[in-house]
C-alpha cells in the first residue's frame, strides 16, 4: 500500500465525490503521512494547510504535537449538504524520523555508554602475560594492500613479531552489514581486532561500518583498533568513534604494534638473563 499525503487523500475524496461514487468512499483503507496536531482538543493530521480528523482509540496515545507520523486505518467520508467530512480511524500509528543522521547519532550515543578506551600497549602486554601468543583478527577491504602495509610496518620494527602474535587476515567489503556479520561470527575466536583501510574520498570513508557493526564491536568486548585513510581522514566513520585507539595509517598502526612486541621481547630477554645469573 503506497503512502499518501493528506492532500492526496482529500483530492481523491473530492474526485470520487464529484463523480458521486459514494460507495467507493466507504471503509477505504489508506496509509497517510502527516503532522499530528490537536485542534480544539481533537486530533488531526495536517499537510500544510489541509487536514483530516483522526480517530485514535488508544493508538498514538503517546504522540507529541507536531510529530511526523504515518497512520494506517479506515477512511470514513460523510457527504452532508455538499460538504465533505473526512475521518481516519487509525489501526496503526508509526513515528517517522526524516533525519536519519539524527537517529544514528542517538543510537551511537547509546552504544558509547560506559565506553572506556583501552591502550594498545597495555592490552597487548596484559594478554602476553596470560597467553603464549595473541590471536589477532585483521579486517581489511577488498582489492587493497593495506593488510600488507600493516604487516610490513610491524615487520620493519620487529622481524620476529610472529613469536608473539598470530595474525588472521579477513577480506571483506567494509559495509555495515558485512562488518557486523564478521565481528559477530568471528570476534569470539580472537583476543584483539584490527581494522585497516587506505585513503579515499571522504564520502567513501564515511560509510565504512555503521551503527550495527559499532554495536557488534562493543558487544564483543574485544579491544578494537583502527587505521582508516590518510593522516587527515579522521572522525569520518562511526567505527573510529568506538575504537579503543586510532592510528593515522595502516603502516603506522603496524609499526606501533611491532614496537610494543619488540619492547615486550626485550624486557622478557632481560628478565630471563637476570634469572639465569641468579
Amino acid at each position: 500500500m503506497s503512502v499518501m499525503t493528506v492532500g492526496d487523500v482529500l483530492n481523491r475524496v473530492e474526485i470520487l465525490a464529484n463523480f458521486r461514487l459514494t460507495e467507493d468512499l466507504k471503509a477505504f483503507t489508506v496509509t497517510v503521512k502527516g503532522i499530528y496536531r490537536k485542534f480544539n482538543n481533537f486530533p488531526k493530521l495536517y499537510d500544510e494547510d489541509k487536514s483530516i480528523d483522526l480517530i485514535l482509540n488508544g493508538n498514538g496515545m503517546f504522540l507529541k504535537e507536531d510529530a511526523l507520523i504515518e497512520v494506517t486505518g479506515i477512511l470514513h467520508v460523510e457527504l452532508n449538504k455538499s460538504a465533505l467530512y473526512v475521518k481516519l480511524k487509525a489501526t496503526e500509528v508509526k513515528m517517522i524520523d526524516e533525519n536519519p543522521e539524527s537517529s544514528e547519532k542517538d543510537a551511537l550515543a547509546e552504544v558509547l555508554k560506559g565506553f572506556n578506551p583501552r591502550l594498545l600497549s597495555v592490552e597487548i602486554k596484559t594478554l602476553l602475560g596470560k597467553l603464549p601468543k595473541v590471536k589477532a583478527l585483521l579486517i581489511h577491504s577488498r582489492n587493497a594492500q593495506t593488510q600488507d602495509d600493516f604487516i610490513n610496518g610491524m615487520r620493519s620494527v620487529f622481524a620476529d613479531y610472529e613469536t608473539y602474535v598470530d595474525i588472521t587476515k579477513c577480506e571483506t567489503p567494509l559495509t555495515d552489514d558485512a562488518l557486523e556479520s564478521i565481528i559477530r561470527e568471528q570476534a569470539g575466536s580472537y583476543d584483539v581486532i584490527f581494522l585497516v583501510r587506505g585513503g579515499g574520498a571522504k564520502d567513501e570513508l564515511k560509510v565504512i561500518g555503521g551503527i550495527k557493526s559499532a554495536k557488534a564491536v562493543r558487544e564483543s568486548g574485544k579491544p578494537f583498533y583502527v587505521a582508516l585513510g590518510h593522516t587527515h581522514d579522521r572522525g569520518l566513520s562511526y567505527l573510529e568513534m568506538i575504537a579503543d585507539e586510532i592510528d593515522y595509517t595502516p603502516s603506522l598502526l603496524g609499526m606501533r604494534l611491532g614496537q610494543i612486541l619488540k619492547d615486550y621481547h626485550t624486557l622478557k630477554e632481560k628478565l630471563n638473563y637476570i634469572q639465569n645469573i641468579e
